[in-house]
């Protein structure tokens, strides 16, 4: 990954988690690291728990295609060990923050099905 990759990889995690401070999420931890891998963001709102992969493309739709499925269940074993450690919420939620060049930053919310229990 080149140095403007990475940058460009930071500054749509600051703007992510300025868009759900924005719509009332409080964020919780940035760059959250597990030993199932990284959590971009993780954040609260309500009762719900949300995982928030950011991605950065520079057209909104490859930025929608490129959640592959190892990332997908990287993120399901990073929820579950956050899960394991962390009380008071009812629902989890993994999001997903897509952002582009000349594009609103899309979040879509439950981007893939919850396979963790909360039990």
């Amino acid at each position: 990954m080149s140095k403007s990759s990475y940058q460009q990889g930071l500054f749509a995690e600051r703007l992510a988690a300025t868009l759900l401070w924005f719509k009332g999420y409080r964020i919780l931890e940035r760059r959250f690291k597990t030993p199932g891998g990284e959590i971009d963001i993780l954040a609260a709102r309500g009762q719900t728990l949300h995982i928030v992969e950011v991605k950065w493309r520079a057209k909104q739709e490859d930025a929608l295609w490129s959640l592959s499925p190892h990332q997908q269940k990287r993120l399901l074993n990073a929820g579950k060990w956050v899960l394991g450690r962390r009380s008071g919420f009812t629902s989890v939620s993994f999001d997903g923050i897509f952002i582009s060049k000349w594009a609103w930053p899309l979040h879509l919310q439950n981007i893939f099905a919850d396979e963790v229990s909360l039990q």
